[in-house]
């Protein structure tokens, strides 16, 4: 008898949803999801729980008969929704929305600022001292890389020496250089960890978390990270998610000025257009195989 009462107690409760319920529990249920997900994204800031939270308040209030608090937890649904977007939108920014195109400055570029830069790294990798830069060339890095403090100096030699020689350099950190010779300052680090859809099977088995960065940010922009090792003065490039290892400064350079294209900066007319991401491409690879 208990068992038939059971089961007719569940035939009553099937029989009090119809189909159009199943259809927009369906419906929400799915959004809800979706949304969970996308905001599980941000492994900076753990916006789940306060959805969850949120919608588990909404329910006992109606459930327990709250009128007022469920009204205004039902009013205020959407703006909790927008309030979490927008939490989540620097996330939202980096993965989600291209890079911006740099539109390459009107003012001439100090063309051997790259034999500067090389030259004072092998300086200090002969103190001992390792030195890590990422180069920007046509995608903007704001949103990938942040710097303690701007300088937007031209890349000099006395002025990077000094810089790297100061007490507050850290060998761990790099310098954010563009590809028209401006250092934008020292100390930088990566913004964020990549997003979990950037990192391969191979970057995961990268020892250096500060490659595997580099590898990840590279595969999705057209910069150029490099390091000069303070034990071995032998240079490590980054790029188009490639590693190329135990350069020396000549080799470096040269491959660094192909990749930047930095020799024929003077025979491009203003407005002139190129296929850079097929030019770049091209000359990484003729590097890694020469």
């Amino acid at each position: 008898m208990a068992l038939t009462f059971q089961f007719l107690s569940i035939v009553q409760f099937f029989q009090i949803i119809c189909w159009k319920d199943v259809i927009e529990i369906t419906i929400f249920s799915t959004i809800i999801y979706f949304f969970s997900y996308w905001l599980a994204a941000d492994h900076t800031k753990n916006l789940v729980p306060i959805l969850y939270s949120y919608i588990a308040c909404t329910f006992c209030a109606w459930f327990f008969n709250f009128y007022s608090l469920s009204t205004i937890f039902l009013a205020y649904g959407p703006v909790a929704v927008f309030v979490l977007i927008l939490i989540h939108q620097e996330t939202l920014q980096r993965n989600y929305i291209t890079l911006k195109r740099i539109i390459p400055p009107e003012t001439p570029s100090k063309k051997d600022w790259i034999q500067i830069f090389v030259r004072v790294c092998l300086h200090a990798s002969s103190k001992q001292k390792s030195v890590k830069a990422i180069i920007e060339h046509y995608d903007a890095l704001e949103s990938l890389v942040q710097a303690p403090f701007v300088l937007k100096t031209p890349v000099d030699q006395s002025v990077l020496s000094l810089l790297i020689e100061s007490p507050s350099y850290n060998q761990n950190e790099m310098m954010w250089i563009t590809h028209d010779g401006t250092l934008i300052g020292i100390n930088c680090m990566w913004h964020k960890k990549p997003h979990d859809d950037w990192i391969s099977e191979q970057i995961k088995q990268l020892d250096d978390p500060w490659i595997a960065c580099a590898v990840a940010y590279t595969t999705k922009s057209d910069a150029l990270a490099c390091i000069c090792s303070g034990q071995t003065g032998l240079f490590t490039i980054i790029a188009q998610g490639k590693v190329v290892s135990n350069l020396t400064g000549a080799r470096a350079l040269g491959i660094m000025k192909k990749y930047l294209h930095i020799s024929d900066q003077s025979t491009r007319k203003k407005g002139e257009q190129r296929n850079d991401a097929q030019y770049i491409q091209k000359s990484f690879i003729d590097q890694l195989h020469s």
